[in-house]
């Protein structure tokens, strides 16, 4: 939706998310991982979208009539993506979801919270791994 018609910058995108984050917390913590999920769902959709186009544009590299420009937008759009699911996993991490509790409480909690982002990052872990594998100009050893 952000690429269609009125565009949102990502700025605004990445406060959207935070806000919808703080939401998420203040729910029952067995629902923080479902909602976690979908609210990330439509970024890793949008990512996997934007990396097959990234991965067309880079297979068409060399190929008359394919303007560079095309690839800086699609690296732009790809970029957006990544910085928006790290701006979820961010506040999801910052939000201080043990404070009001101890011992086994404070436990269930923290696995729960534990938990949520463990499931969002595996679900995303093979598009941003394809997408470093693929896109990184640096190597690190």
């Amino acid at each position: 939706m952000p690429y269609t018609g009125q565009q949102i910058a990502i700025e605004d995108r990445e406060m959207l998310c935070s806000g919808l984050c703080a939401v998420i917390v203040s729910l029952p913590s067995e629902q923080w991982s479902a909602s976690l999920d979908a609210l990330a769902e439509p970024i890793i959709s949008c990512l996997n979208v934007v990396m097959r186009e990234a991965d067309q544009v880079k297979g068409s590299e060399g190929t008359e009539g394919q303007p560079e420009s095309n690839a800086a937008a699609v690296m732009n759009r790809l970029s957006n993506e990544i910085c928006l699911l790290a701006a979820v996993v961010k506040q999801f991490i910052k939000a201080d979801v043990s404070k009001n509790f101890t011992g086994e409480e404070k436990a269930k909690i923290i696995a729960c919270h534990r938990s949520a982002l463990v499931s969002l990052l595996h679900k995303s872990w093979p598009t941003l791994t394809h997408v470093g594998d693929k896109y990184c100009s640096n190597e690190v050893s």
